[in-house]
């Protein structure tokens, strides 16, 4: 069997990405200079730096509530 062929392959990629999504955020929410290295920051890119922040953005969510409420939405 090929590899990401059977039925159930999404949906354990869709697990992985919920999964680093809440550790990200939940390290982000107990430690501010990881929230601050890794949310985006567009005038930095435009710079030529901290590239990286276009996929950590996407993952770091501001609040708890904020969090639960995406990944609700992911679900």
């Amino acid at each position: 069997m090929e590899p990401f062929t059977s039925p159930d392959s999404p949906m354990m990629i869709s697990v992985i990405v919920m999964l680093i999504t809440i550790a990200a955020s939940i390290a982000a929410f107990m430690i501010p200079s990881f929230f601050h290295d890794n949310i985006l920051h567009p005038y930095s890119i435009a710079r030529g730096g901290r590239i990286h922040t276009l996929v950590t953005g996407n993952i770091i969510h501001a609040d708890l509530m904020h969090l639960g409420f995406n990944m609700m939405s992911y679900y």
